[in-house]
């Protein structure tokens, strides 16, 4: 992944859909944490940043795209 890159991060629990969270995000960088930084669409501030483990952020495909929304 590189900065500006389309991703997919999955957290919590959605009981209706019986299955994780999934938002997209715009990959950011990895902190010294080690956790993923991710950034809401189009911003580049910490205000708007997220941050996830390794394991809940992977690259967006072109279906996630099509059929996920945007994290706040």
């Amino acid at each position: 992944m590189k900065e500006g890159d389309v991703v997919v991060c999955e957290y919590g629990y959605n009981d209706i859909l019986k299955r994780p969270f999934r938002f997209l995000y715009e990959y950011g960088y990895i902190g010294g944490t080690g956790k993923i930084i991710v950034y809401n669409q189009g911003e580049r501030n910490m205000q708007d940043a997220h941050a996830f483990s390794k394991k809940q952020v992977r690259l967006a495909t072109p279906e996630d795209i099509e059929t996920l929304f945007w994290g706040n």
